[in-house]
């Protein structure tokens, strides 16, 4: 078992995780981690996350109700996304025959991951950042 503090604590940048397994695995594994593992401001994150449990809850119901918000608005534009339980949204590319979704919200401010296919994975955040990429989306429909 693999857990990341990435998403629901929102440290992704540190590379934060932890994992359950077979001493014997965890030995074998132990021999291939990179030399200076975690820095100390990543340890001290990931404490003060397990004090944060409050926080933590309301990051998580604020994620998925914009998700599937954000869905939800989506569909009704005729945009397809894939369903998932996690921080982001994937709309996958060529879709509605579109040149590619990097491409709709270039300039946009809208920040996505974009994929070789034209596909884009957008990040799940705050009501402004949706009501941001449900505009760029409309603006591209006209």
């Amino acid at each position: 078992v693999i857990r990341t503090f990435s998403k629901a604590y929102g440290l992704a940048g540190l590379r934060i995780g932890y994992g359950f397994c077979a001493p014997d695995l965890a030995r074998r594994l132990w021999t291939m981690q990179l030399p200076f593992g975690i820095g100390l401001t990543g340890l001290v994150a990931a404490a003060a996350c397990y004090r944060a449990e409050d926080e933590l809850r309301q990051r998580i119901r604020t994620i998925s109700v914009e998700r599937r918000r954000l869905r939800t608005r989506l569909s009704a534009m005729g945009v397809y996304s894939t369903d998932a339980r996690a921080n982001f949204v994937y709309l996958p590319g060529g879709a509605n025959g579109r040149r590619g979704w990097p491409a709709v919200f270039e300039g946009t401010g809208v920040r996505v991951r974009a994929y070789a296919d034209g596909g884009v994975r957008i990040t799940v955040g705050t009501e402004q950042s949706t009501r941001a990429v449900l505009s760029a989306v409309a603006a591209a429909m006209v």
